[in-house]
């Protein structure tokens, strides 16, 4: 995982105010610093939705993380949005 997206997950990690969101993104961090794919520590947190696991997991197979992580995003919107 390129180091942008590590830096990425410590912005937002910096911006929650949910224990539970903050302490799943530095498992995710910490696993990925230690070599673990980015998609296999989103599933290791069990705090993301498998979702964006496997849709993650689908942007590394293709070179296309940025992209898949802009339809997670969109996707996890959508689902929030008909929840409230």
């Amino acid at each position: 995982v390129a180091l942008a997206a590590l830096d990425s997950l410590s912005a937002a990690k910096a911006t929650r105010s949910n224990t539970v969101l903050s302490e799943g993104v530095s498992s995710v961090i910490a696993a990925v610093r230690e070599g673990t794919g980015l998609s296999a520590a989103l599933r290791q947190s069990k705090v993301f939705p498998p979702v964006v696991a496997t849709m993650v997991a689908g942007g590394e197979n293709s070179g296309r993380l940025d992209t898949m992580l802009d339809k997670a995003a969109d996707q996890l919107e959508r689902e929030f949005e008909s929840v409230t």
